[in-house]
């Protein structure tokens, strides 16, 4: 084989190598030829947290994480090795947050500080903190929930035992056919409604025109008939006035009747001399027919 061909073949090797070394970095985040600025930052626990988490800040990727190592002058201190975009100044003040998420994730939230004087060079330290998040509210609410369910327990028993009664059961059923019944009540009371409203409305219709009626009735009344009633009434008082006044008076039979008494009196034993005679007569007929006779 020619040198030529082996310095190809090394040469194409090599080449290979390199492109799969950039392909791996670049897909675990790492740009190799973008400048990055190397910071650092402390944490004690750094569980879930790995070489290729990214760093955001306000929502936007602005680096990676790096690398992690224990330092072990400090027990309990991880030193967090950072590489973020050159472009980006960091305030000093600024807080690296590792949040904790429910699935058990972790992110990492660059927090930048209010400080437009002072700025932190590439290699300084930052502030480490960490937020638990959600996943630590769930944690407090595991021990109540753990002490509940005992409880959930009793009551789901209760439920069972309370369902598979057969007087539970019968007195469901017997609910729902009582609902049943009055929802049929309620229609057969619905269809009712409507020829009663119907009705009344024609009764209300009738009254209406009866009042009509007797208002006109009574205009009637007012006009006429009580007119010719007041003129009757009116010429009885005069007849009563006039046999008043004879009665009264002493030169008309009735007035010497009575005013006379020998006159009343007279007549009165003419009347009953009549009637003696009358009876007479019915009892001995025979006594006059001789008479006639004779």
């Amino acid at each position: 084989m020619s040198k030529t061909k082996e310095i190809v073949i090394a040469f194409t090797f090599l080449l290979a190598l390199a492109l799969l070394y950039i392909g791996i970095n670049f897909l675990k985040g790492k740009n190799l030829f973008s400048k990055n600025n190397v910071y650092y930052a402390c944490y004690t626990d750094v569980t879930g947290l790995s070489n290729t988490t990214p760093i955001y800040t306000n929502g936007v990727r602005i680096g990676i994480v790096d690398g992690i190592s224990y330092n072990y002058n400090k027990p309990d201190n991880i030193v967090v090795r950072l590489k973020i975009n050159k472009d980006l100044r960091i305030p000093s003040g600024s807080v690296a947050v590792l949040e904790t998420e429910l699935l058990g994730s972790v992110n990492m939230n660059l927090i930048l500080a209010d400080n437009k004087d002072h700025f932190l060079t590439p290699g300084d330290t930052l502030q480490g903190n960490i937020d638990k998040g959600t996943l630590s509210q769930i944690s407090a609410m595991v021990p109540k929930i753990t002490a509940l369910i005992p409880r959930l327990d009793s009551i789901l028993l209760s439920i069972n035992t309370l369902t598979n009664d057969s007087s539970l059961v019968r007195s469901l059923h017997n609910a729902e056919s009582l609902t049943a019944n009055a929802n049929r009540t309620i229609k057969q009371i619905s269809s009712l409604t409507a020829p009663a409203s119907n009705l009344i409305s024609k009764l209300n219709s009738v009254s209406s025109d009866l009042d009509s009626i007797t208002k006109q009735l009574s205009q009637a009344t007012n006009a006429v008939d009580l007119k010719v009633l007041v003129e009757q009434l009116d010429e009885t008082i005069k007849n009563l006035n006039k046999v008043s006044s004879e009665l009264n008076s002493k030169e008309g039979t009735a007035g010497l009747l009575l005013s006379d008494p020998t006159l009343y009196e007279n007549l009165n034993k003419v009347c009953t001399d009549a009637e003696t005679l009358i009876n007479d007569i019915r009892e001995h007929p025979s006594h006059y027919i001789k008479f006639w006779k004779k």
